[in-house]
């Protein structure tokens, strides 16, 4: 048998070594290119997300809905064609000079209708003693609202809606220097012909304290489905209406002087069913950072545990062969 000194034995320790290095090193180096490509993908999904954004926003320019968004209330308010925002860090105002008309837009630091009422009447720098009239425009898409609608010795007419949310109230107020009074009706049949809109309009007649007014003609609407327009007189004065089924339980309904009712004074009722309120995510978003830095906090300790028993098992290779020698 041939042997071996022990210097000769000593000298094959190196190579046992090198290839024990070698094996941490490419552990390490597979490691490193993982998290380097686990990057370079998020790189790229972030990118082509971003440009799919780009295209998008190309796409729905002419699209795009304007809200005014109170930056501590959080309320939004939308802005619709025609409507001029007039920059305000307090409240939201919408001005309409082509009708005469503007929108507030504010949040009432009470729950009581009334209260509520009277600071948004005191922003416009209304009256408050003026002919009103009360009624409910029902649950609509963001929660019930209450209404209030006023007649003022100018001319001027106003439509208050308030939404109680959270120990506060929110109010939109319609303010029309023409005389145009909108307001949402809950109707006990659905508008599907002249019959139904008359009663609609009845009702709305009454709530404005204007049972005497006379309704001379009532039409279906050719370019648009389950819409009327109205004529009456008013204490001989010739009056108009709009009257627009909004769901099964609703009817819009403007009423104005004139022989028609300028589409424009519309629009309140789309900005109240859009109103809404953005969620305070304060907490989810710390929430988010928190999970987000464990996790991050987790995988190095994962790398630090494999790296020491990585080491530990070399230490211990290290301690066999010098054994072995």
């Amino acid at each position: 048998l041939a042997s071996h000194s022990p210097g000769e034995r000593r000298g094959t320790h190196p190579r046992y070594e090198n290839q024990n290095d070698g094996v941490l090193m490419s552990i390490t180096s597979r490691l490193s290119l993982a998290l380097l490509l686990l990057c370079s993908l998020l790189l790229l999904a972030g990118g082509a997300l971003a440009h799919g954004d780009e295209e998008d926003g190309a796409e729905d320019a002419a699209n795009v809905l304007t809200f005014y968004t109170h930056p501590t209330e959080r309320f939004n308010v939308l802005i619709p064609p025609g409507w001029q925002n007039v920059v305000n860090s307090s409240y939201a105002l919408l001005r309409n000079d082509a009708i005469g008309a503007q929108i507030y837009g504010l949040t009432a630091t009470t729950t009581a209708v009334d209260e509520a009422v009277a600071q948004a009447l005191t922003l416009a720098e209304l009256p408050q003693a003026a002919e009103s009239s009360a009624g409910d425009a029902g649950q609509l898409a963001f929660g019930p609202w209450q209404q209030r609608t006023y007649t003022f010795d100018n001319d001027t007419t106003a439509t208050v809606f308030v939404q109680q949310r959270d120990s506060k109230s929110y109010v939109l107020l319609y303010v029309s220097a023409s005389a145009a009074q909108p307001l949402i009706m809950r109707t006990e049949m659905p508008l599907a012909d002249e019959a139904s809109a008359r009663a609609a309009l009845t009702s709305a007649l009454t709530v404005l304290g204007r049972s005497d007014a006379i309704i001379d003609s009532v039409s279906a609407d050719s370019e648009a489905n389950n819409s009327f327009s109205a004529t009456l007189t008013i204490d001989d004065t010739p009056f108009s209406a709009s009257i627009h089924r909004d769901s099964l339980t609703t009817a819009d309904i403007v009423i104005g002087p004139g022989a028609s009712v300028a589409e424009a004074n519309e629009d309140i009722f789309t900005i109240v069913r859009d109103f809404f309120v953005t969620p305070d995510n304060g907490s989810y978003l710390i929430l988010g950072l928190v999970v987000a830095f464990g996790l991050m906090g987790l995988f190095l300790l994962t790398l630090w545990l494999r790296q020491r028993n990585l080491e530990r098992d070399e230490a211990a290779l290290r301690t066999l062969m010098q054994n072995g020698a």
